[in-house]
């Protein structure tokens, strides 16, 4: 029986991806992949036929349709196929599309959970999410939705004691932060976005809600981004920044599996 494997791929380091991830992938026969994974985590399907099936917004991307088409395609022809996503698959992407296809025509698959962008960021900033006195909640917002920005939830929010974190937000910056004020929180908020999440190019740009969006303006901020709202920003500040040492880079497919890591080999003599 062929079986999918919805993979989460995480934020881009491939040293951030779950063994589980890791064994599927050297054991696909083709993954359908994402206009954000890196080419270091693809780099671990080495005997697998790779389908761009990119989904990028405010430019050409797939259509969910015809990634539906592809999955059932490649499982009538393939043991082991590979639907692979950045971050984690439950969080702003498609999948609940997908499991419903999946279900429907009745392939069997099974989800794997990725390190989302948010839980990447803050290691690499060492910044807590939440924090006693501080932070007591979270929200996970999505800068726009299929119907264009999507700020409805942030009319009436108050920023008190929370951390916000807006995936795909940079290009809707200026009216996040219009509608922030306008619901009455301080300008003085904290806010943060940070480019290249887990990978060499990483940076994080801090101002607070007045002064952000010429700072991005000036540094040529570029997606993808993350962006970070709240004190939690205030009590742990620039300074603590440290970011993952890069210490393995995979260039090639060949150079990936002379270094042997999390082969499934190794994983099984270890």
């Amino acid at each position: 029986m062929p079986k999918v494997y919805i993979v989460g791929a995480g934020p881009g380091d491939p040293e951030l991806l779950t063994l589980k991830a890791v064994r599927v992938l050297e054991a696909a026969d083709a993954v359908l992949y994402d206009d954000l994974v890196s080419p270091a985590v693809l780099g671990f399907a080495v005997r697998a036929e790779r389908i761009h099936v990119g989904k990028r917004g405010f430019s050409h991307s797939e259509s969910q349709e015809n990634i539906h088409t592809l999955l059932k395609h490649t499982a009538s022809i393939y043991e082991t196929v590979v639907r692979l996503k950045g971050g984690d698959p439950a969080i702003f992407s498609r999948i609940g599309e997908e499991i419903r296809f999946l279900r429907n025509e009745a392939i069997p698959f099974e989800v794997i959970p990725g390190i989302t962008a948010a839980s990447a960021m803050s290691a690499s900033m060492q910044l807590p999410l939440t924090c006693r006195g501080i932070s007591r909640s979270i929200l996970y917002l999505t800068g726009h939705s299929k119907d264009g920005v999507h700020l409805e939830p942030l009319k009436t929010i108050s920023l008190r004691e929370k951390t916000v974190i807006i995936y795909m937000g940079l290009n809707a910056l200026p009216d996040i932060v219009q509608t922030l004020i306008n619901a009455g929180n301080p300008p003085s908020t904290p806010i943060a976005v940070i480019e290249q999440i887990s990978l060499p190019g990483e940076r994080r740009l801090q101002a607070d809600l007045t002064s952000i969006e010429e700072l991005c303006h000036r540094e040529r901020a570029t997606s993808p981004a993350l962006l970070v709202i709240g004190d939690v920003l205030r009590e742990f500040p620039e300074e603590a920044v440290s970011n993952f040492q890069h210490s393995i880079e995979y260039k090639t497919d060949s150079e990936r599996q002379a270094s042997g890591l999390f082969s499934l080999k190794a994983a099984h003599h270890a």
